[in-house]
């Protein structure tokens, strides 16, 4: 399924949906988040949403089989974003590419969090400093 915001190809939406069957918590979705978006730290992740835990900023994507809340804030980072499932002889790999995540994208409506650590970043970078965090 392609929404305008990532992919999320039928197999990958097969085996997440199967994941949280198998969890057995009734109106349990899949949240998608960037951490540390627009940097080089970032990464993407999905994790279970229970209904108590969802983010009323969150961008619902519903899907055939599940539900899907995209982070606000990690949208414009996943733009162009494939979460897929490949089945092998183990059983399979689930795999989650955003080429966009670690791309800087910061504009005048950007929250003051990433302004901050996008500027505190590229200030590090330009002066060579690993302050380890």
């Amino acid at each position: 399924m392609t929404s305008k915001i990532i992919t999320i190809t039928n197999t990958a939406e097969d085996y997440l949906s199967k994941l949280i069957d198998e969890k057995n918590e009734p109106g349990t979705a899949v949240r998608v988040f960037i951490s540390d978006p627009g940097t080089p730290n970032a990464e993407t992740c999905l994790a279970y949403c229970k209904p108590d835990e969802i983010v009323p900023s969150d961008t619902l994507i519903s899907l055939p089989k599940m539900s899907v809340y995209v982070e606000e804030r990690s949208i414009p980072f996943l733009v162009d974003a494939e979460v897929n499932y490949d089945v092998d002889n183990f059983g399979g790999q689930l795999t989650i590419k955003a080429p966009n995540a670690r791309l800087p994208n910061i504009s005048p409506d950007s929250p003051l969090e990433d302004s901050l650590l996008y500027t505190s970043d590229a200030a590090d970078e330009a002066l060579g400093v690993d302050l380890g965090g």
